[in-house]
């Protein structure tokens, strides 16, 4: 070979070994780059199946942080004492990683961070996940209560724990539990879950989701509890009571004379000044409520003066007056209270959406859909057309919204309501305004209320996510709860549902007299009801939970049917249930008032 060929050939050799080493080069940068998203991937490969327990024996040792959070303190403790309540296992609870074979890690920790390869959740990301990962189970969230929810949530789910009520928990027996490859993420579709129903405590509300409350509960074992401050309540802070003999002028000029029993005149500037007052000082003195109401009495008297209408003439109606006047206390409380909210009502005449206003950043709308039809789904009647308009408007304005929903029959509580299939479509229609929250007005004044054990504990399930069969979830209360009646008891609620079929239309004036509550229904609910207490036998427990499905259709049927009723013992058998049970009859009405104040006429 030539001296130039072979200087050619050792030219080609070195830019061959040059593109080479570069293309080396490529290919172990992009695996630098692979390799952490596999190891990502591998790290979320189902584990192989463990025991968590069997014979009463298991491996697992529970871990959490030392500097957990209160809540997460609390469903540790608790997964314990329920997993040994299903196994006869002693699960122990530690903050050392090093103790025991395989652990369940609850909370998020540098540890669980890497182990998973994820990031700190928000403290106050209500949202959880559950995994498994090899051989451990995760329980993670944020730390408020996001991990709480998931401990409950792998109780329900997996080992089939149930809250139903807060007097019955049921906790299956296990001989052995194999954990399986999980990785399940909640997350609530409201940010703020309230039930107004009777009886309902912070352990009930805890463990099935809900985390709003009358009275706020802060530093709670179960977290803190978001709550509002009144409602109807105007009047408290600016009162005719103090003001109106001195001051008629606060109040609503109605017919052209000012009155005590109406509302507030909100285009008066002293007013303002009361009110902002009135709302900084309940703050400084309760100051663990999320949200302070503004809100109107209930009644149809708002002020008709020169002022009042001018405004409401500029703002288009009565709620153009109102977040005029909400908005501006709003703006007085903001830079000291950061955190806090205003909440007034669009409810009644104040419903429709002001038009060349909207509401400040820190006010809430608590829209009230009183005027609807419960028989039906929102969507599907015509009488709730004007809610579901008024709802997208106040939502274009960028509304922070509060959906309040009504569940009862406020007139009478203690009278069949078949509204329980309808919530399943009017919760999936809320959630689809992704409002800040929801509450749910029930029988809040006692015990006995229409299916309201039962009730309250599918609006739970609802409120954390809609897209759940109310079907499905009565079936797993009633045969979970009724224990012998439960057969006959899902029978009279598969009746009690067909009572929306037809173009009857009711709302919080549903009563005994409307055509809804056929001959048809009364006596086969009768035989049911009847059937369901018998079987039950001697047992106190569920005689009791029997007769709160059987006051209900008693007094239906007591006064629908007065004649046969006074004849074949139904009448002298709800006055004896009430007498004993104590339900209240309607919204006020006392149990002691019945029947002397409610004879039959």
């Amino acid at each position: 070979m030539t001296k130039r060929a072979k200087e050619y050939w050792n030219k080609k050799e070195e830019l061959v070994f040059v593109r080479l080493r570069k293309r080396a080069g490529v290919i172990k940068h992009l695996l630098s780059l692979i390799y952490p998203v596999l190891l990502l991937l591998l790290s979320y490969t189902p584990s192989q199946a463990a025991n968590l327990f069997a014979n009463s024996k298991t491996d697992y040792t529970i871990v959490i942080d030392k500097n957990a959070s209160t809540s997460e303190k609390t469903a540790a403790k608790e997964l314990s004492d329920y997993l040994h309540e299903i196994s006869g296992a002693n699960f122990q609870v530690t903050n050392d990683v090093s103790q025991g074979n395989k652990k369940i890690f609850i909370g998020y920790n540098e540890q669980v961070g890497r182990l998973l390869g994820i990031k700190k959740p928000l403290i106050s990301d209500e949202s959880y996940t559950y995994l498994t990962h090899n051989g451990n189970l995760f329980i993670y969230g944020g730390a408020k209560r996001g991990t709480m929810y998931g401990v409950y949530a792998f109780l329900e789910k997996e080992l089939g724990v149930r809250w139903y009520t807060e007097k019955c928990t049921i906790v299956p027996k296990l001989k052995s539990y194999t954990l399986p490859a999980l990785k399940y993420v909640g997350k609530p579709s409201f940010g703020f879950r309230e039930i107004l129903y009777y009886g309902l405590n912070k352990s009930w509300s805890a463990h099935n989701g809900i985390n709003a409350v009358q009275s706020p509960q802060t530093n709670s074992e179960y977290g803190d509890f978001k709550a509002i401050w009144c409602v109807h309540n105007s009047f408290q802070l600016v009162s005719p009571e103090k003001w109106f003999n001195t001051h008629p002028e606060y109040f609503s000029l109605h017919n052209g004379k000012r009155i005590k029993n109406g509302q507030l005149c909100l285009s008066n500037p002293e007013v303002l000044a009361l009110a902002t007052k009135s709302i900084k000082e309940t703050i400084n003195k309760y100051p663990t409520f999320t949200y302070y109401s503004v809100s109107q009495e209930d009644n149809n008297l708002p002020c008709e003066c020169k002022k009042c209408k001018a405004i409401e003439k500029k703002y288009g109606g009565h709620s153009g007056l109102i977040i005029w006047f909400v908005n501006q206390i709003a703006e007085a409380i903001k830079k000291d209270h950061p955190d806090k909210y205003i909440l007034t009502l669009a409810y009644d005449y104040s419903r429709p959406a002001p038009t060349g206003l909207k509401p400040a950043d820190n006010v809430v709308i608590r829209i009230c859909c009183n005027d609807c039809c419960f028989l039906h789904p929102l969507t599907e009647c015509e009488r709730s057309k004007p809610f579901l308009r008024d709802l997208a408007d106040w939502k274009a304005l960028g509304s922070n919204l509060l959906i309040n929903d009504y569940v009862s029959t406020f007139s009478v509580f203690l009278e069949p309501q078949p509204n329980i299939k309808a919530l399943e479509s009017n919760y999936q229609t809320f959630a689809s305004y992704h409002p800040i929250g929801v509450s749910a007005m029930g029988q809040y004044q006692s015990y006995g209320g229409d299916f309201a054990e039962m009730k309250k504990w599918i609006l739970a399930k609802l409120m954390w996510n809609p897209q759940q069969s109310v079907d499905s979830l009565a079936r797993d209360f009633i045969y979970g709860y009724y224990g012998k009646a439960a057969k006959d008891i899902y029978a009279y609620y598969s009746l009690y549902k067909t009572l929306t079929r037809g173009n009857i239309h009711a709302g919080t004036e549903l009563s005994h007299y409307f055509n809804i509550y056929t001959e048809q229904f009364t006596q086969q609910g009768t035989s049911l009801l009847e059937h369901a207490l018998k079987s039950v036998g001697n047992n106190q427990t569920y005689i009791d939970r029997v007769n709160y499905v059987r006051m209900p259709f008693l007094y239906m049927k007591a006064f629908r049917y007065k004649e046969s009723s006074l004849k074949d013992g139904t009448y002298s058998e709800i006055v004896k249930l009430v007498k004993q049970y104590k339900p209240y009859i309607g919204e006020g009405f006392t149990p002691e008032r019945f029947p002397a104040e409610r004879p039959f006429e």
